[in-house]
Order: structure tokens, then C-alpha cells, then sequence
């Protein structure tokens, strides 16, 4: 895995603990602290088994140099050898794998005859329990026992055709290993003297050939395990983002809740402001009223026309009406009765 990409994952991991002051006091996301440990093993075993396969190659590039190194001073030495032994040991490989062919043969070749000889077994088996015959009584036929004599059979059909094409292929192999056979005791009478010189270096070879083998497969094996760490490592971050997520979320809908009660208490204050507006228009809707009722009856305004818009909706309701009319409790003489009248008229108007 390379730097750059650690670093953008190391800067992706970083934004789970990214939050304002006020969202430092959240209790942490167990699943944070195991995905984020299982992200740290899975980068430390990247690491090693990277550093690791590396080794391998460097060592299996030493071995190949070492050995182009030998082969080239064998050439040297031996060149001619070499190539006139070359088709012996091509003859002892083509030998070796005849020879591990024709044991594989032989071995299905004998599970083949097993399995035709228990099939066989079990056909005669059924063939003897098909009949129940009891003391006195005629032949029962047993259905059971006939399904079984029929599957038997079919096995019996299919185990002599299998021991049929093995026996085949024995002998094909068998034929095979013994002219690769032939063929090496020939090639050795003739190319002795060259074998016995360029011996050393097939020999070399053939180690060489079983060591970068096992070089291979080691590195198959490093690679499958890294392959496999990297897998841990992308579940382990993609489950940090999905965290990250979810508690981005989370915090989205906190604050919109909060939001969302803000703007309710606002909402509540604003409708008691507009209450008081309405009285406070009531009160200067009857204060109105009141100063042209004074007017039409000729009287003066006191100072309480003047000052009612200027009371406070708890204070006008003990506001007494009949001060209205400007008439005091003692009358005064200098008032025609005229006037009185038109008062007395008044003051059961407003007391209406």
C-alpha cells in the first residue's frame, strides 16, 4: 500500500474525531475504537507480509543470478557435454512422469475393481432377500429388496465400465514408462562419458528448478494473505465511514431539534406580543369612542380621556365608565337642567 494512499486514509480516519467544543463531551462510539484497531492490524500485517514477499524475490533473484553465474563456467567447462547428454536427462524427466502416470493408473484401476466387486456383493445380497419364504407359506416378494437389487445393478453397470477405461489407461501408461525407460538405458550406453561430465550440472538445475518452486508458491501464499489483509483493512475503514456517517447524522438531527424548539419558544413570544397589541388597540378603539361621546354631549374631557390609551391592559378593566361623562358625585350648581338631562341621558347610555 502506498504513503500517498495511508495518508488520504489517515486523513479520512481523522474526520470521525473532527467536532465543535460543545460535541467533545459525546460518549465515543465503541465500534470506533475496534474498527480503528482492526484498521491498525490489518496496515502493520500489509506491511509485513509485503516486506516479506519482497525478501522472497530479492532471495529468488540472488538464487537465479548465482545459478547463471554457474551454468555459465559449466558451459564453459563442459559445453559439449552438455549437449550431447542433454536428451538423457530429458529422457529421465519424460521417464519420471510416465512412471507417476502409470502408478496413478494402477490405483483406479483397483478402486474401479473394488467398487464392481462390493456392487456385485450387494446384487447377490438381493437377489437371495427379494424372496421371504416362511415355514408352510408361499414365496412373500419384497419390494424394498427389489429397489435395492435395481440399484445395485446400475452401480454394478457403471463400476465395470469405470474399471473398463482405467484398465485402458494402465496399460497405455504402463506401455509409456516402459519405452521412456528403453529409451534412457540406450541414451546412457551411448552418452556415458558425456553424462558422467555434465552430471554436476543437471543436478544444479534440477535443485534450482524445485528452488524457484518453492519460491513460487511461497509468493503465491504472501500474496493471498495480502490480499486478504487488505480486505480487513478496506471492511475496517469502510465501517469508520459508515460511523462517521451515522454520527454526522446524528449531530444534524440534534441540531435541528434544537432548532426546531428555538423557533417554537420565539413562536410563543412573538403571539404574547401581538396579544398585548390587541388590547392596546382595543383600549384606543374605547378610548376614541369615549372622547367623540364627550364631544356630542358638549362636555370637557377630563384627564382620564387623555390618559386611557396609556393604561396597561390589567388597569383599564377597573376603569370606572361613568367618569366617562366628566359628571362628579356632587353636582354642580352652575349646570343648567337642561344639561343635567342630556348627563342623566348619558349616564344610562354608558351604563348600557
Amino acid at each position: 500500500m502506498s504513503e500517498t494512499d495511508m495518508s488520504s486514509t489517515n486523513a479520512d480516519v481523522e474526520t470521525i474525531d473532527d467536532a465543535p467544543q460543545d460535541e467533545e463531551d459525546e460518549e465515543l462510539d465503541p465500534r470506533i475504537k475496534e474498527n480503528l484497531d482492526l484498521l491498525n492490524y490489518a496496515s502493520d500485517e500489509i506491511n509485513r507480509l509485503e516486506k516479506e514477499q519482497d525478501e522472497v524475490r530479492q532471495a529468488n533473484r540472488l538464487a537465479l543470478g548465482e545459478f547463471s553465474q554457474q551454468c555459465q563456467a559449466w558451459k564453459k567447462k563442459f559445453g559439449k557435454s552438455i549437449e550431447k547428454s542433454a536428451p538423457y536427462f530429458e529422457a529421465r524427466v519424460r521417464a519420471k512422469k510416465a512412471h507417476i502416470d502409470n502408478q496413478r493408473a494402477a490405483i483406479a484401476f483397483e478402486k474401479a475393481s473394488d467398487h464392481l466387486k462390493a456392487a456385485k456383493k450387494t446384487v447377490s445380497i438381493a437377489e437371495k432377500e427379494m424372496l421371504t419364504v416362511k415355514d408352510g407359506e408361499k414365496p412373500v416378494f419384497n419390494q424394498a429388496w427389489q429397489d435395492t437389487l435395481n440399484q445395485a445393478t446400475i452401480r454394478v453397470l457403471e463400476a465395470e465400465r469405470a474399471r473398463e477405461k482405467s484398465s485402458v489407461e494402465y496399460q497405455k501408461t504402463a506401455l509409456q514408462y516402459e519405452e521412456a525407460r528403453r529409451c534412457v538405458a540406450t541414451l546412457l550406453s551411448k552418452f556415458r562419458g558425456s553424462i558422467n561430465k555434465s552430471t554436476p550440472f543437471y543436478e544444479a538445475r534440477a535443485r534450482h528448478h524445485h528452488k524457484a518452486e518453492a519460491f513460487r508458491k511461497q509468493i503465491m501464499s504472501l500474496m493471498g494473505q495480502i490480499k486478504a489483509a487488505k480486505a480487513k483493512y478496506s471492511q475496517a475503514l469502510e465501517n469508520l465511514e459508515m460511523i462517521s456517517q451515522e454520527i454526522h447524522e446524528s449531530r444534524q438531527a440534534k441540531k435541528l431539534r434544537e432548532k426546531i424548539i428555538e423557533s417554537e419558544l420565539k413562536g410563543r413570544d412573538m403571539g404574547d406580543g401581538a396579544e398585548e397589541d390587541v388590547i392596546h388597540a382595543e383600549l384606543e378603539e374605547v378610548d376614541g369612542a369615549a372622547r367623540s361621546l364627550a364631544l356630542s354631549l358638549g362636555l370637557q374631557p377630563g384627564s382620564q380621556f387623555t390618559s386611557l390609551s396609556s393604561l396597561r391592559s390589567d388597569q383599564y378593566q377597573h376603569l370606572d365608565v361613568d367618569s366617562l361623562t366628566g359628571e362628579d358625585e356632587t353636582p354642580s350648581s352652575s349646570v343648567a337642567p337642561s344639561s343635567r338631562k342630556v348627563s342623566g341621558e348619558s349616564d344610562t347610555f354608558c351604563d348600557q
